[in-house]
């Protein structure tokens, strides 16, 4: 290679080597910037507790609407308030507006001004309902305004409710400005009632990416469960997620990874969980819906809980109504009675029958005396209804004591000897062919006691009180033992207890049982298979309505929670064999009241049952070895009969060693028949041998559903 050429060739390696790296660093500069991580944190401009004396605070004022007569409706700071007795949600103190001493239809507005950076704000607070002076219409109304002046009212919040508590509300507002001032404004309105409460105010952004829908589920062994979600997107321009599922022990799908959400808008997707057939009830597991892309990180947790059964909706009862008896008789299931549609409703005298073969409701005789808050019970192929309201229903007015009895072969109602007080809102239940009257109220009082009635001589009789007085509890029989749950030992404030105590009809007292897993109380009850005790729906302060169901396992002493398809109060339930029907009650929602006529049912899942280990009643088979003075020959007879929850039969031969003194007069359990010819002393010892610990098929209905999805409220 030549000199000339030599410098050629370096002056073009020169030439290429700087393009090179001018190209290289351009296209460094292409590269799109990563964009910053919006905060997940929204922005807070309002967290107001209330909880200075100088009120009101910094960026908050009063204004009197309507003043026609003294004292003034005005917004103040209180610690603790009276009509309603009331203690702040959190802190120290709350705002209080007067509604007791003012007149009627005065108005007071307590607002605060902020200057939001987007357009839509999310509000947050807590709002107290009073159960006093039910017929004065207090209301909170919340409104909102962009110039201080000319408001605009977006809800309505009645103070009235018939269970006082706290309540959290949340709202919504894309009604702001980015960048302009926004009023918010609580006008309390007068009804010359009781006091309006307020407490915990929060205003923020509302997030950019949210998950709405199911979260957690339950079903049985086996069941594949699926998660209807909708992911919803605020921010103002159109956004690609992607989707993703954590690992987790039970199997979990999602139908597509990548989810396009236009601005402002919503879009569903389905998580599949499976429970596996293997899975033991009271098991979990958990998996997370991860979203992300330049704008969210998001996770989303998803619980599955393996459960002892499933409920399922079934044919609406005909009369929407609560404080209904629901019993079962004739292989049918009956609602008798009730109120609605509201708490001035005079009592109701329907009686309805649902056949669960047909899945279809009929209208039957109607009651000689329409009642509610009576607890019907079946006995002798009858149904006993005793005392109730027949208006009324939180004093002694419309309380009576009358004993109505219905027969479903006939279809006709007659009277029974009456009880000897009038009461309602207590349990019915029968044990050894006896009816039984637990609690209840008498107007005034909750009580302890309880009425047993022996239709055989047609008489009331007294029997053993309770611990506690209860009303509005729940109550079951399994063997010769009354379960009786929750309730509440107060009329007029109702506080919903968590304890249980059982009676045993055989030794004649009452006894602790273990406490349930909540507050509950005006709930449904009923029993399964000699096995389980049912508590459906009810509330529990500070909650108005339930959809939970709690079910005590007689075998293992452990209470279980299944969640209904509804939250209810004041709704009643029974038991068709192995399936738990709950009818009728009331709800809360939007801030209404409304009667209920749906009917849900409930059965324990089949692996639960497949699976028991029977508890036997054992009865043995003596060997008797006498000693006698002075002469005496001693015959024991007697048949062993093993009976295990459901409906199997067998002999069998405990462990223990048991021994049992007989004398001539007594017959002894197990039954023994004894020919002595003197007055002997003889030991009897049993040499019993096992427990039985095998798998016990269980013959089930054909009426087996499906799991219907439940919403978590």
């Amino acid at each position: 290679m030549t000199t000339r050429t030599l410098r050629i060739v370096l002056l073009l390696g020169l030439v290429l080597l700087f393009f090179s790296g001018s190209y290289t660093q351009a296209r460094e500069l292409q590269r799109p910037i990563p964009r910053p991580q919006t905060v997940l944190v929204p922005t807070t401009y309002i967290n107001e507790s209330f909880d200075l004396a100088n009120f009101p605070s910094l960026n908050w004022s009063t204004t009197i609407i309507t003043s026609t007569d003294t004292p003034d409706p005005e917004w103040t700071y209180v610690t603790s308030a009276t009509r309603p007795t009331a203690q702040p949600h959190t802190g120290a103190g709350m705002a209080h507006f007067n509604s007791y001493s003012t007149i009627n239809g005065n108005a007071a507005r307590l607002s605060v001004v902020l200057t939001p950076t987007t357009s839509v704000l999310r509000i947050s607070f807590w709002y107290y309902h009073s159960a006093i002076f039910p017929t004065s219409a207090d209301m909170l109304l919340l409104q909102t305004s962009s110039d201080g002046q000319n408001y605009i009212t977006r809800a309505g919040y009645p103070r009235y409710r018939a269970t006082d508590g706290w309540t959290q509300y949340q709202l919504d507002l894309p009604f702001a400005s980015a960048d302009q001032p926004f009023y918010l404004g609580f006008l309390g309105i007068s009804d010359f009632g009781a006091n309006l409460l307020l407490d915990d105010v929060l205003i923020q952004d509302t997030p950019p990416i949210e998950i709405f829908g199911t979260t957690s589920n339950q079903g049985c062994a086996g069941d594949t469960l699926l998660y209807p979600l909708s992911v919803r997107n605020n921010y103002p321009s159109d956004q690609m997620l992607n989707l993703n599922l954590a690992a987790s022990a039970w199997p979990s799908s999602l139908p597509f990874n990548q989810l396009a959400i236009p601005a402002q808008s919503s879009r569903p997707i389905t998580v599949s969980v499976q429970i596996p057939a293997t899975a033991q009830p009271h098991s979990s597991d958990q998996t997370t819906l991860q979203l992300s892309n330049a704008l969210v990180d998001l996770n989303q947790a998803i619980v599955t809980n393996c459960a002892l059964g499933q409920w399922v909706d079934r044919e609406d009862s005909l009369v929407a109504a609560r404080y209904s008896s629901v019993v079962s008789a004739d292989g049918a299931l009956f609602q008798i009675g009730g109120q609605g549609p509201n708490n001035n409703s005079p009592a109701l005298g329907n009686t309805l029958r649902y056949q669960p073969i047909t899945g279809s409701w009929q209208q039957r005789a109607a009651m000689t005396t329409p009642v509610f808050g009576a607890d019907a019970a079946a006995l002798n192929g009858e149904i006993y209804v005793a005392g109730g309201y027949t208006t009324g229903g939180s004093t002694t007015t419309g309380l009576i004591s009358s004993l109505q009895i219905y027969s479903p072969t006939l279809d006709t109602w007659r009277n029974g000897p009456s009880l000897p007080i009038a009461l309602a809102y207590y349990q019915s239940a029968v044990v050894n062919g006896k009816l039984y009257i637990i609690g209840g109220s008498n107007g005034s009082n909750a009580l302890a006691s309880v009425w047993i009635f022996d239709p055989v001589n047609q008489t009331w009789n007294a029997g053993p009180a309770m611990t506690t007085a209860r009303a509005f509890a729940s109550a079951g029989v399994i063997g010769n033992k009354m379960y009786v749950a929750g309730g509440t030992a107060t009329i007029s404030n109702q506080t919903a207890m968590d304890t249980m105590e059982i009676y045993d009809a055989n030794l004649g007292f009452w006894m602790p049982a273990p406490n349930l897993p909540r507050r509950q109380m005006q709930g449904g009850d009923a029993q399964i298979l000699d096995r389980f005790f049912v508590i459906t729906t009810g509330y529990s302060m500070p909650v108005v309505a339930s959809n939970s169901s709690l079910i005590f396992d007689q075998q293992t002493n452990q209470w279980s929670e299944v969640l209904l398809n509804s939250s209810r109060y004041g709704a009643e339930a029974d038991s068709i064999n192995d399936t738990v029907f709950v009818v009728g009650g009331r709800q809360f929602a939007n801030n209404v009241f409304t009667m209920s006529s749906r009917n849900e049912s409930f059965q324990i899942c089949r692996f639960v049952l497949t699976t028991a280990t029977p508890t036997p009643t054992a009865t043995n088979t003596p060997t008797a070895t006498a000693t006698n003075t002075p002469t005496n020959t001693a015959t024991a007879t007697s048949t062993s009969t093993a009976t295990n929850t459901p409906t199997n039969t067998s002999t069998n031969t405990p462990t223990n060693t048991l021994t049992v003194t007989l004398t001539p007069t007594n017959t002894a359990t197990p039954t023994a028949t004894n020919t002595p010819t003197d007055t002997p002393t003889s030991t009897v010892t049993n040499s019993p041998t096992n427990t039985p610990t095998a798998t016990q098929p269980i013959d089930l209905p054909d009426l087996f559903l499906p799991l219907v999805g439940v919403e978590l409220r």
